[in-house]
């Protein structure tokens, strides 16, 4: 994680811990912004600053994504992160539930729309 550039990737990272590992959509950091860490909701509404993110957490194998056409939005993209290094990321977090309640908030803020 040290590898990391950006604030905002690592939090992005530290959030995709808490998700199912497979299938998060990229869609749930862009439009549920309000539930974010203060530096990615400011970068992830950016499209260049959002690809820097994704090639930041790419470029280390941490997360992987691809391309989901079914989805209902304009960013198709899907990330995954391998379940061992989701458990890895939240041990390291032991007792810390911030990026877990971050995750709970966006999910929630998702399905309130509906």
């Amino acid at each position: 994680m040290e590898k990391i550039a950006q604030d905002s990737a690592v939090q992005m990272f530290n959030m995709c811990a808490y998700f199912a590992p497979e299938k998060i959509p990229v869609d749930i950091f862009v439009q549920e912004t309000k539930a974010l860490p203060n530096k990615l909701r400011v970068d992830i509404i950016d499209n260049l600053k959002r690809n820097e993110i994704l090639q930041d957490l790419t470029r280390y194998s941490l997360l992987q994504y691809g391309k989901d056409e079914n989805l209902q939005s304009s960013e198709k993209r899907i990330l995954y992160m391998h379940r061992l290094l989701q458990e890895v990321v939240q041990k390291h977090h032991a007792g810390n539930t911030e990026w877990l309640k971050y995750c709970l908030y966006a999910i929630y803020d998702c399905y309130e729309k509906e």
